[in-house]
């Protein structure tokens, strides 16, 4: 996900080796602290049928806190939980 690119649930589990439901929850929770985004977007199958897809991207505060390296990333998320 640092590259930029927006991922699917399924395509972050794959690289991770988790299961889906645990990956949704930690980006969703990640969602929360505002270090990621969660976007849809919808297409058309060859069925004709509109299929949404969830889409996760790192967000700008998600970017300055991995620029910052992981040490500080943890203080970040662990600040962000004292507070909510």
């Amino acid at each position: 996900m640092s590259h930029g690119n927006v991922m699917t649930t399924g395509q972050i589990a794959k690289m991770v080796d988790k299961d889906r439901g645990e990956v949704k929850r930690t980006m969703k929770s990640l969602q929360n602290k505002g270090l990621v985004d969660y976007l849809y977007s919808k297409t058309r199958t060859s069925f004709s049928h509109d299929m949404i897809t969830h889409l996760w991207r790192i967000s700008q505060l998600g970017r300055r806190v991995l620029d910052a390296g992981v040490e500080r990333y943890f203080r970040i998320i662990r600040s962000r939980t004292r507070r909510s």
